[in-house]
Formats: structure tokens, sequence, C-alpha cells
């Protein structure tokens, strides 16, 4: 019920499909976005983590924005909106997370090169 609640809050812009994840700070939802028809990943922020969180998570997403997502290999935000006391993230839908990635190579570890592209890839450029 809680769950429910949660996602029920999204803009009437999104038809949830399925929720994908839950973390401590809130849930991802597999949606499909109506005006673009395209398929998204919103994340939904849980109401009982401050505004600071939500402000710091959204800085972070604006820095990262001003890299190439084609060159960096950094996943697209496509928007984010505040409604009802929660932050919402849109996210382009990819087909796997890192950390379902990380899960099916278990008990391998990540190889050195891949974490040294995931490393670089993160890396924000100093702005001059």
């Amino acid at each position: 019920m809680a769950n429910q609640l949660l996602i029920n809050t999204i803009s009437g812009n999104y038809k949830i499909l399925k929720v994908l994840g839950q973390g401590r700070y809130g849930q991802v939802v597999k949606c499909f976005k109506r005006d673009t028809k395209e398929t998204v990943a919103v994340k939904v922020l849980k109401r009982r983590y401050s505004q600071y969180r939500d402000k710091r998570e959204v800085s972070m997403l604006e820095k990262l924005r001003c890299l190439d997502p084609d060159k960096s290999n950094i996943v697209r935000c496509h928007e984010w909106f505040h409604r009802i006391d929660r932050t919402f993230m849109v996210f382009e839908m990819l087909d796997i997370s890192l950390h379902e990635y990380m899960y099916q190579r278990k008990p391998y570890p990540l190889p050195l090169n891949g974490i040294r592209t995931i490393i670089k890839d993160v890396r924000i450029p100093d702005r001059k």
C-alpha cells in the first residue's frame, strides 16, 4: 500500500508500467511518457528525506548535464520536477542498471579497465 501511495503522486503525463527497484531514498519506476510516447525510468524520492538531499542530487544532475552523454556514457536525465512534496527525476530507460550488471557478474568483480572507464566518464571537467 505504501508503495502505491509513493508512485501515485506522479504527474498524469506518466503511465506507470512497473516498479524497477526500491531503496533507502525512494523508488525507480518504469513509465510510459504520454506526450513523447517513450519509455522512461522515473526516480521518486521519498518524502521523509530532506530538501537538502533533493537539492544536492538535482545539483549533481545539473553538473552531469553539461557532459555529452554519448561521449561520457552517462545516463540521460530528461527532466526533474517537484510535486506534492516529492522530487521526481526522469531518466532514459536503460537495458540494465550498473547494480544488475554487477550482480550478474557474481562472483567476478568488474575488470579494472571497466572500473577505469566508469570513473573517467563520471569525472566532471573543471569549468573555466
